[in-house]
């Protein structure tokens, strides 16, 4: 029974961060869409990511491409005055990408100087983001049954 109880708390917990953390914390976890930054972010992928209060050379950054009508991440390789330079890899045929500073919205956090990365997870963390309200309802409808059957169990054993 004590064993239910804690399992139960941690989902609950773990269902409660899903919904409040994005907007109480500095931290967000996404998925990645494509393969640009392999091998560091894949495709199925997901990163931590943190607001982007200093770039340097090296850091991984999210940011606003409106010509591609979406969040890219790519790894800023030169600043210049009011932009960076960003690119992987994978752009080296296609050239850089120079981006205006304002167009940045995070970096990838890192932890010992590697980016924070949760391999294979990006299609779980997209699923979540995505049924956030679903998983929070289904989770609270069994927290409530749970607590409601414990009420129960205890009152019954108080009559006998």
């Amino acid at each position: 029974m004590r064993r239910r109880t804690a399992v139960f708390l941690i989902v609950g917990l773990l269902l409660g961060l899903l919904v409040v953390a994005p907007t109480a914390t500095p931290f967000r976890v996404e998925s990645a869409a494509s393969d640009a930054m392999a091998p560091t972010i894949g495709s199925a992928d997901a990163y931590v990511t943190v607001p982007a209060d200093t770039v340097s050379e090296g850091d991984i950054v999210v940011f606003w491409a409106p010509e591609d009508g979406a969040f890219l991440v790519r790894e800023v390789v030169r600043i210049e005055d009011r932009s960076y330079v960003v690119g992987t890899s994978a752009d080296a045929a296609s050239g850089d990408r120079v981006i205006p500073r304002s167009t940045i919205v995070g970096t990838v956090a890192t932890l010992g100087g590697s980016p924070v990365v949760l391999p294979g997870l990006g299609g779980v963390v997209s699923a979540m983001s995505t049924y956030r309200i679903v998983l929070l309802f289904v989770g609270l409808l069994v927290l409530t049954a749970w607590f409601v059957r414990r009420r129960l169990l205890t009152r019954t054993s108080e009559r006998t």
